[in-house]
């Protein structure tokens, strides 16, 4: 059971001098994937980058705080992977087919979600006290990665 891609990727592909499909076919797939997801309901893995997964469940997060007298442990926090926040790890966590100008806009939504004091301004009193200081350290330590990664763009 193969994939258009796959299909369409052998050597005995014409209008491809490599034997491969040109990057514009491919996004074609991709784009008809993310067609058909939408018109299912679900959404395929290819097409949905780590940001897209954050802010789902970012805003899961956000609406049960919002609805809840329960404090706010570390565990209820969705903080983003260490991993995803390098440089070599950037299409991953913004996934392809983004124009720069979009992945600044992107990160710059995560540096005002993740500084510090919006932060703590946002969720302070909900905070549990045992968990205060590490949730602190964790929402800083993530501001200043995406800090990083902003200025390498």
């Amino acid at each position: 059971n193969y994939s258009w891609y796959d299909k369409h990727s052998n050597s005995s592909h014409r209008g491809s001098q490599s034997g491969r499909s040109s990057s514009a076919e491919y996004a074609k797939y991709q784009q008809s994937r993310a067609s058909a997801a939408n018109f299912t309901g679900t959404r395929y893995a290819p097409t949905e980058s780590a940001v897209d997964r954050h802010d789902a469940e970012w805003a899961k997060f956000e609406a049960w705080a919002s609805t809840t007298e329960e404090p706010i442990a570390m565990i209820n926090i969705p903080f983003l992977a260490a991993d995803l926040l390098r440089q070599e790890n950037r299409n991953t966590f913004f996934g392809y087919g983004l124009s720069r100008q979009e992945r600044k806009a992107c990160l710059r939504r995560l540096v005002i979600r993740w500084h510090p004091d919006k932060f703590l301004q946002k969720f302070g009193k909900q905070i549990t006290e045992d968990d205060k200081e590490n949730i602190i350290d964790r929402v800083t330590t993530m501001s200043q990665a995406l800090n990083l990664l902003d200025e390498t763009f």
